[in-house]
């Protein structure tokens, strides 16, 4: 199993196939989804699963606070779940 990021701010836009070749360039990319929010008209939240720990690192540590299209998005790690 790979490690999950979540990625807030995302801009309206944002499909999973733009959410995937963003990350991709930091390791292989397991899955992703975009999520609406009903209330925020104005931006999405997403998911990245990356293959590796390191992978999700480094894309996190590239993109958290970058712009894009006028939104700055967030990218944190999904915190683990208890056994």
């Amino acid at each position: 199993m790979g490690m999950r990021l979540l990625v807030d701010s995302l801009p309206r836009s944002f499909t999973v196939e733009k959410l995937c070749a963003l990350f991709a360039s930091y390791g292989q990319v397991l899955s992703a989804q975009v999520i609406k929010i009903p209330d925020q008209p104005v931006t999405l939240i997403g998911t990245v699963e990356m293959a590796t720990e390191q992978d999700a690192d480094r894309a996190m540590t590239a993109l958290h606070g970058t712009i894009i299209e006028n939104e700055m998005i967030l990218v944190f790690k999904e915190p683990q779940q208890p056994d």
